[in-house]
């Protein structure tokens, strides 16, 4: 072979290694980018996956006792913490009623998402307006089974109530009247707040059968359980701030005893001698025998009966106690209301 013709070949393996190397090089660029731009991806989506972890966490923990009156957003309506690296921090802002807005930031690496999403929660003032009577019932009632009514409206009766006392009434409040017949709680409304059927799944707590309800303490303090209603007779008591909403079966039966509490019955639900501070919802009918009194508001989809010197009064303190236990003001996000992205 000449030397010319070996000179030639020469130059020929040398393009093509160099050929080769710019062919490897690309595609080390190509796969840096390609892991570059996965690992992008995977920040961006735990960025909008823990973004929406602390929005729904800010509607948990914050949402039901947040101030609808706030006009600068508090610390103490917002949560914030780091979860695997990422920061996070999610907030609730009123938008007027009973909406309000969620929103939750993060940042994972340069990576940031900011998203949000409406709710409703229920504002105790709102329903108690929306209530319109001490005692609602479901069906006509018979001659007689609505006496023992206090005609004192809400507005009026704002006696110092244990443990924190009666906020005054609103400026705008109307009175309630004694009583009234609602021909749609006979048959439930799964859009009413106020609705057994829709706070019973939501209340972990339950009575069956016959019990006393009264306070329970165990070294001081208060103790749970299901016939535990807490202590209104007690301002100092163990169990004066504890106020449960309590599920009570068809048939049940409480006798013997008092408490402050929302009681919501499936069925009918009778309470024999007892001193109820709150309110009671249920689906059935509503006995009140032996000298039994309840303080606060009745909604009785099937009637009421009071008989034996009981008594339903008005107090517009504990209805809005009753109507403010977790069960009632848990947040709800609007049907068909998904995530918003929001500008980060």
């Amino acid at each position: 072979m000449s030397t010319r013709r070996r000179g030639g070949a020469l130059a020929a393996a040398v393009l093509l290694s160099l050929c080769a190397m710019l062919l490897a090089h690309g595609a080390l660029l190509l796969a840096r980018q390609e892991a570059l731009a996965s690992a992008a991806a995977r920040s961006a989506l735990a960025a909008r996956a823990v973004a929406e972890w602390a929005a729904l966490r800010a509607a948990r923990e914050r949402l039901p006792h947040a101030s609808p009156d706030a006009t600068i957003l508090a610390e103490a309506d917002s949560v914030s913490g780091a979860l695997d690296g990422t920061y996070y921090r999610g907030s609730v802002r009123p938008l007027g009623g009973d909406l309000w807005m969620v929103e939750g930031e993060a940042s994972a690496g340069a990576a940031r998402a900011r998203v949000g999403r409406p709710f409703r929660r229920p504002d105790p003032e709102r329903l108690l307006r929306a209530l319109g009577a001490v005692v609602s019932v479901g069906v006509a009632p018979e001659a007689g089974e609505v006496e023992g009514v206090d005609e004192t409206t809400f507005q009026l009766q704002a006696e110092p109530a244990p443990p924190e006392g009666c906020a005054p009434a609103p400026p705008d409040s109307s009175p309630l009247a004694a009583w009234r017949v609602e021909e749609a709680l006979a048959g439930g409304d799964p859009g009413d707040t106020l609705d057994p059927g829709v706070l019973a799944v939501r209340i972990p707590l339950g009575v069956a059968g016959a019990g006393r309800p009264a306070p329970r303490e165990t070294g001081g303090l208060c103790a749970e359980g299901a016939w535990n209603w807490g202590d209104a007779a007690r301002p100092g008591g163990a169990c004066a701030d504890r106020v449960p909403a309590v599920v009570a079966e068809h048939g049940t039966v409480a006798a013997d005893g008092s408490g402050q509490a929302l009681l919501v019955g499936r069925g009918d639900l009778t309470l024999s001698g007892v001193a109820l501070y709150g309110g009671v919802v249920v689906a059935g009918r509503l006995r009140l025998d032996r000298g039994s009194v309840v303080t606060g508001f009745v909604r009785a989809g099937g009637g009421i009966e009071i008989r034996g010197g009981s008594a339903v009064s008005g107090s517009r303190c504990w209805a809005i106690r009753a109507l403010s236990v977790d069960p009632v003001l848990a947040p709800v996000a609007i049907a068909g209301g998904g995530w918003m992205w929001l500008q980060p």
